[in-house]
Formats: structure tokens, sequence, C-alpha cells
């Protein structure tokens, strides 16, 4: 998955006076017009192709095209069949020295054909192309722990206080309402989480950016997008829900866990399932109270085995909040 793929490079083009870095030696092509005032200098490498985008629609010699074979060419040069991503290292919060030191994304980093640099040709193919960004491309977004730098507001754990969490920092606002311009979402917590990870943190970021999604979206916004939480094998692993019934057989496990998270005492595992519980249920009510017409999944593992009873209940508990508020399971996909 390319790291170019970002979603705040995917806010910057939203507005037009700020654009990807410039492939090497791009200067002469970064318009139609300088295009063909180089390709004129050069003995007319181009005789038959169309004229300047001033005088056409501004898509140099793809204005002989139909628009439906341009967007098919758009999306080869996207690769819209990868997701879009969120970048790990500097986001538009933090301070511009730490932005410009940034060893990947600043001036001083090694420009490169970036994934959206053709957005940069003209106006006119920018406005086109991005249909072809959100329509047909999707959107990846995890619980990581970079993910904290693009949250902000008020939160309330109350399953009723939703509406406090809102977006006040510009930046953070303009990332999520370009998140909600995809059509297609993906949120997903990794396995490596699931596994090693603190449930009680990842389920929570997986509730403010589920809670996000639906607070900053464009409410004249017609057409529904598609949105899938997956929670894969959630109810399957030792922490939360079954540290009983497998505490035996991964002792070792238990101990590297405990000394990633909790190495001064002893944690609570019933206090700390008891949270994980709440906010899976405030998360199946925020789905089914302020999605509005988009149309939501939550993917997730079933058939737990017979001796997981904890997270069996857990599964059913969580399950049983889906149908109260409405919300669609959709079937596993490993």
């Amino acid at each position: 998955m390319s790291d170019i793929s970002e979603l705040t490079g995917v806010s910057d083009l939203t507005n037009l006076s700020r654009t990807p870095s410039p492939v090497p030696g791009y200067d002469n092509y970064a318009s139609p017009r300088k295009f063909w005032a180089a390709s004129s200098t050069e003995q007319n490498m181009y005789p038959n192709s169309a004229p300047s985008s001033g005088e056409e629609g501004g898509f140099g010699t793809l204005d002989a095209l139909p628009v439906e074979l341009r967007q098919e060419i758009y999306g080869l040069a996207f690769g819209v069949d990868v997701p879009v991503t969120v970048k790990e290292c500097c986001n538009p919060d933090m301070s511009k020295r730490n932005r410009a030191n940034c060893p990947k994304h600043s001036k001083l980093a090694k420009p490169d054909a970036g994934r959206f640099n053709i957005l940069q040709v003209s106006k006119a193919l920018r406005e086109e192309a991005m249909w072809v960004i959100f329509g047909k491309g999707s959107l990846l977004l995890n619980t990581e722990g970079y993910m904290s730098k693009y949250f902000c507001g008020r939160w309330s754990k109350s399953l009723r206080g939703m509406n406090t969490f809102k977006a006040t920092n510009t930046h953070q606002k303009s990332i999520w309402n370009t998140a909600n311009q995809f059509r297609m979402i993906n949120v997903e917590i990794s396995e490596g989480q699931l596994q090693n990870g603190n449930p009680y943190i990842f389920i929570d970021r997986l509730v403010r950016t589920v809670s996000l999604l639906c607070t900053e979206q464009d409410q004249n916004q017609t057409a529904p997008k598609s949105v899938d939480v997956d929670l894969g094998s959630l109810f399957h692993r030792m922490l939360p829900f079954n540290e009983h019934s497998q505490i035996d057989d991964r002792y070792g496990d238990y101990l590297d866990w405990l000394c990633a998270h909790s190495d001064i005492h002893d944690p609570d595992h019933d206090k700390l399932a008891k949270g994980v519980k709440n906010n899976l249920q405030r998360l199946a009510s925020i789905i089914g109270r302020y999605s509005g017409h988009d149309q939501w999944r939550v993917l997730v593992k079933t058939e737990v085995p017979d001796k997981d009873k904890g997270g069996a209940k857990a599964l059913k508990d969580f399950c049983s909040g889906c149908e109260e508020h409405g919300v669609k399971l959709g079937p596993y996909e490993n």
C-alpha cells in the first residue's frame, strides 16, 4: 500500500492552491499551456495534438477522448484499487517547523512521481479526476496510535452525548470532511493490534473515528457512502474477554502484554472487559442513530469456541445491541 496515499494529501487536493510535490523536471509540464510551449521548441513533437486548455476543455491531448474513457485513464493512473490511507508521520496540526522537517513530505524530501501528481496538470482535469478518487477509490482507516493526531474536540462517554464530539480544529475538520467524500470507507482493527494492543484504547479510537465520520459528514450530500467497520477476531482473543479460558495456554503472551501495557501493576481485567463492552454498545448506538442514509456494516468473526464463554457472551450482547439500533452485521472476510 503506497505511503503517498494519505488522507491529509487528499485533503490538500480539495484546495486548488495546494498541490502534491512535483516530479523531477516537471516544471515545463505543470500546465497544458507550458506543455505546448515546451513542445513547440522541441520541433513540434506532437503536430496533430489538440490545442491548449485555454482553447478547449483543459485536458490537453485527452480532449479528444470521451469523458468515460478519460475517467478510466484516471482510475488506472491513481490506482483506485489500492485504498487511500492516512499518513503516519507529520500532520496538519503540527508546527510549521516540524512539518518542514518531515523526512517523507517536506520540501527537502526527494521528489518522486506521486500518486496524485496528475492533478496538477490543469484545473479542469483536477476537477474531473477528483470524482474518480472519491467515487471509485476507497479510504482505509485503522486504530493505530497515529490516528490520535486526527482527533479533537470534546469527548463524552455517554451514549447520549455524541453530539458534543465534533472537530473544532480547522485542519482536522477539513480532513474529516474530505474523508466523508469517499463513497467507500473501511475502518479496521489490525490483527497485530488485536493480538498485542490494549483493547480499551484501540476500541476507543474506533468509536472516535466512527463518531467523526458521522458528525463531520456533509448533510447536503445526496449520494450515500458505504462504510465497513471490521472488528476482526476481537471476541476470539485472550483479552479482553477470554483471559480465564486462554491464559494457561498463552501465559508467555500474557507476560509480554503486561510488559508492554501494564508493567507496574496487575490490571483489573473484569473492568477492562466491562469498558470495552460499553464502548462497543456506544459504537452500535452511534452508527444506528447518526449514520443517516449511508450504508454501514459491522464485520466480525463469529463462531467463538465453546471454551471461550466470555467472548461468546460479549459477542451475543454486541449482536443484540446492533439489532436494537438497526446496525447490519456483515460476513467476516479473513
